[in-house]
């Protein structure tokens, strides 16, 4: 009798100890996926404000290019329309479009790191729930085999006589 209950008690604790495994597991890796969440969001913060600052200095960077062409457009004795004038607006519109399609890049890039961050929350958040159910289905099959040590296995009934012909 002190097997068997010896039996009972190191079943229970068995699935006890998985169970708190697997919840702590569970635990664990969403909150390594807070902490990749969130160094992915910071990241792309970082990203659009070195962006930003990119194209503020691109921005000087072609106002002075200007400035210098409407200087040499000047001392050339050219006048500042028709073809020149067409040209140079052309040239600022092109620098614009270019600022522009940076902006938009860096947006798409900004969406997909909030969807990466916000699936790896989801994931984190999932494997916590994963971990719970995992240890609920160990105490339930610690107690499952724990009551069974106790259960006499019963005699098979003795089947009826065949009638012959």
């Amino acid at each position: 009798m002190f097997w068997l209950a010896f039996t009972a008690i190191t079943s229970i604790l068995s699935a006890g100890v998985s169970a708190y495994a697997s919840y702590q597991q569970g635990k664990q890796t969403e909150e390594v996926m807070k902490q990749n969440a969130r160094a992915e969001r910071l990241n792309a913060i970082q990203e659009d404000q070195e962006t930003r600052e990119a194209m503020r200095r691109q921005r000087i960077q072609n106002k002075r290019e200007q400035g210098a062409m409407r200087a040499r457009m000047s001392a050339s004795g050219v006048a500042s329309e028709g073809s020149p004038l067409a040209t140079f607006s052309l040239n600022v519109a092109r620098q614009e479009l270019a600022l522009q399609d940076a902006k938009r890049a860096q947006d798409v890039r900004g969406q997909r790191s909030d969807f990466r961050a916000q699936s790896m929350l989801y994931e984190g958040s999932m494997a916590k729930r994963a971990g719970a159910y995992g240890a609920g289905g160990s105490i339930l099959s610690g107690m499952a085999q724990a009551g069974s040590l106790f259960i006499k296995p019963s005699a098979p009934k003795p089947s009826a006589p065949k009638k012959g012909p």
